[in-house]
């Protein structure tokens, strides 16, 4: 979806942007692997196979590293569900903790 709505054009902009990106920020999955392929380096279609791996790999990494946190509240979230829907899901659990929490 990314690809049909531009991310190409705009990583053709980004490469010749000036000033250039900083090198952190031209690292970003998804920017690297098309940065890549607008250098001749790969075609675009192991671009795109490389940036889908790339972000499956990375979500990975930031569930692994949330999980390490003991006292994050998961809000289950269905792709149905809508803004105001998760809103409420989020007020809900606030106060549940607001509750179980000991007064002073």
């Amino acid at each position: 979806m990314m690809m049909e709505q531009g991310m190409l054009d705009e990583a053709r902009r980004l490469l010749e942007r000036q000033p250039p990106l900083g090198r952190g920020a031209s690292q970003a999955v998804g920017y690297s692997e098309l940065f890549a392929h607008l250098r001749g380096e790969t075609d675009l279609e192991t671009a795109v196979e490389l940036i889908k791996r790339n972000t499956r790999r990375f979500a990975k990494r930031q569930l692994t590293w949330l999980r390490s946190f003991p006292h994050v509240n998961w809000i289950a979230v269905k792709p149905e569900d809508t803004p105001d829907a998760i809103a409420g899901q989020i007020y809900h659990a606030i106060k549940q903790l607001e509750r179980s929490e000991p007064s002073d």
